[in-house]
């Protein structure tokens, strides 16, 4: 089945390098309601705001939309996406309500629930869900279905929503290409190296690596890159191993794509006052003074594009690749350590990528072959 990418720019795209990941701005009443004795592990919220159309109105769109039972504090994808579903709320006219998992044996629970009320679109967060949304989606074939940052493209009433990470990352990999000029500056020396530490070769975790190893050379096309895998997600200890490695070869900026083990590589690149590049969420807050940006999915953007899709009946069956042209994927505000030109001449990259004139490649044999890998 074709993969679709969104091409339009939405309101989640305010800024120049990423989209809004903070408030949405708007006051949204939180009303609990009691979950189903079924169910007594998740908690059920209606997102209910002043509206003159009038909840459960015939033509008003129902959105249900189902967290994952990684908790909604932080910068998560849970709290993105219901930040998402809000905004969607306020600007569309959409009634909408979400479930939190807590466990998840509630996945499938959570999911039919909205389906038997009667909800246009029931949105699962996460590919955690892809079994229940296999599941449920089957037993609700006239319910529209959406998960995201899953490629299920199986049924004829779901939607897999993934992100284009690898143009993301290529804006990262921009930023620490442009840095290697910066060798006067403390902790860029003048070896020309940058590194990458990955929890493991998978599709997911070697598309950042693609689009880091692009827009890297894309800025420094003499830049050496060096790669290594600690075949694990779990293991800081091993992450720090494998970035005191790196910073031996001279890498003076390290992007991890580790999860947990790359928490080992924020603290090497601490230890030996070099920088680091974070992935999936802002990651400054773990080392202020070393983390130079972070490549973000941008959730929120992403559940109000297929929402406003829903609601012109463009939302289709099978893949939805979501981009920089969306908003869905981004950097942070780069640090103040990045100068403000390296910062404009992303900015351009990026302008770039959104309007198709770059195409970054999510695959790492198509990426340029300029790199040692472990």
């Amino acid at each position: 089945m074709a993969i679709r990418q969104k091409t339009w720019v939405h309101a989640f795209a305010a800024g120049t390098l990423v989209a809004m990941t903070a408030g949405c701005g708007v006051t949204v009443s939180d009303r609990a309601i009691a979950p189903s004795p079924n169910k007594p592990s998740s908690t059920v919220v209606s997102t209910a705001v002043s509206d003159p159309v009038a909840p459960g109105v015939k033509g008003r769109i129902k959105i249900g939309l189902v967290t994952n039972a990684n908790g909604s504090s932080g910068d998560t994808e849970n709290r993105l996406a219901v930040e998402g579903l809000r905004y969607a709320e306020r600007t569309l006219h959409v009634e909408g309500s979400y479930t939190e998992s807590t466990s998840s044996v509630d996945y499938a629970t959570n999911l039919r629930n909205y389906a038997s009320l009667g909800y246009n679109v029931v949105i699962a967060v996460g590919y955690l869900m892809d079994g229940a949304v296999r599941q449920v989606a089957s037993q609700f074939p006239h319910t529209s279905f959406v998960i995201l940052d899953d490629p299920l493209s199986s049924r004829p009433n779901v939607t897999g929503v993934t992100f284009r990470t690898a143009e993301s990352a290529y804006l990262a990999g921009a930023i620490a290409g442009l840095m290697q000029h910066e060798t006067t500056r403390k902790g860029i020396n003048k070896a020309n190296v940058i590194g990458v530490v990955a929890g493991m070769s998978i599709p997911p975790v070697n598309s950042y690596i693609a689009g880091f190893k692009q827009g890297a050379m894309k800025t420094d096309p003499t830049v050496h890159i060096v790669v290594r895998y600690a075949n694990g997600f779990l293991n800081p200890a091993q992450g720090e191993a494998l970035a005191n490695e790196e910073i031996a070869q001279g890498a003076d900026i390290i992007m991890q794509v580790a999860a947990n083990t790359g928490v080992g590589v924020f603290r090497a690149c601490r230890s030996h006052g070099v920088y680091a590049i974070g992935v999936g969420s802002n990651q400054t807050q773990i080392s202020p003074q070393n983390v130079l940006t972070s490549a973000v999915k941008n959730w929120n953007s992403a559940v109000f594009a297929v929402i406003k899709d829903a609601l012109s009946n463009q939302l289709k069956p099978g893949v939805l690749s979501l981009g920089v042209a969306d908003g869905a994927v981004g950097i942070t505000p780069p640090a103040k350590v990045v100068p403000k030109l390296f910062v404009q001449d992303v900015e351009a990259l990026r302008s770039q990528i959104a309007s198709g004139k770059i195409q970054v490649n999510s695959s790492l044999a198509a990426s340029p072959p300029k790199a040692t890998q472990r």
